[in-house]
């Protein structure tokens, strides 16, 4: 499929996206559906042979300076010995580090909303223009559409949130005045204070690795930061500086 970036008119964007506001200008994305993206990754992993425990705690085991493991369930829970750990746990993956690794929590509130019979967003929108952490974006999924997001450090008041990001939306799509509000979500997005990831070792732990703050871009990146954070907890490449926890230290 052809992707390049084309330039559009006002009359050439309406066409393609008629639900639009009249005065914008918009690019088209092409966004995989977080829980579609997230199922077939874990069905790759057990075909690949990976065991895959829902719902429980983890915790690594550290001793004498080096991983021993992963402790599962409670503390007296199975101790699941390993060579080498990887930590991704979002913005919880500080604690589990032992605050090696500085992330933290950029909170977002996201709105489903489902738009009148005959009526559909086709394209993923956003505007890049508002600085304020209640920026606009509208991706279509399945049955719903998804409005978001806010970006606050507290966690925030999501009825209120979701309030002001569906009258911001409508601005740009009138059509959202219209539309049924289908459900809201809170969530927590790792960051980190210079904005990149952190793939690879832990400092001062043998064998402890991690992956963690790509923001709102988990899911986007998520493949291929696997890849580099197993390669590396492999032996089997270096992570790049820019990522590397150890810039942190």
């Amino acid at each position: 499929m052809d992707r390049r970036f084309e330039a559009l008119d006002a009359a050439a964007l309406r066409a393609i996206e008629p639900e639009l506001a009249d005065g914008l200008i918009a690019g088209t994305g092409f966004p995989a559906h977080p829980a579609a993206a997230t199922r077939a990754l874990a069905a790759a992993a057990r075909a690949a042979g990976a065991r895959i425990e829902e719902g429980v705690r983890a915790i690594p085991v550290v001793e004498d300076g080096r991983c021993a493991g992963v402790r599962i369930g409670d503390d007296d829970g199975e101790l699941l010995a390993a060579g080498a750990v990887l930590v991704a746990a979002g913005p919880w993956s500080a604690a589990l580090t032992g605050g090696a690794v500085p992330v933290s929590a950029l909170w977002g509130v996201t709105v489903q909303v489902a738009l009148p019979d005959d009526r559909v967003v086709r394209h993923r929108i956003e505007d890049w223009d508002d600085p304020s952490d209640a920026g606009f974006e509208a991706t279509p999924l399945a049955d719903v559409t998804v409005l978001g997001a806010s970006r606050t450090v507290e966690e925030p008041d999501e009825a209120a949130t979701a309030a002001a990001l569906r009258t911001r939306a409508a601005r740009f799509l009138p059509v959202i005045a219209e539309a049924r509000l289908v459900a809201t979500r809170t969530c927590a997005r790792p960051v980190t204070p210079d904005g990149l990831p952190v793939i690879g070792p832990v400092p001062g732990v043998q064998g402890l690795h991690v992956a963690s703050g790509h923001g709102p871009y988990g899911i986007s990146l998520g493949p291929a930061s696997g890849r580099l954070a197993a390669d590396v907890a492999l032996d089997r490449a270096t992570p790049p500086p820019a990522f590397a926890p150890a810039r942190f230290a």
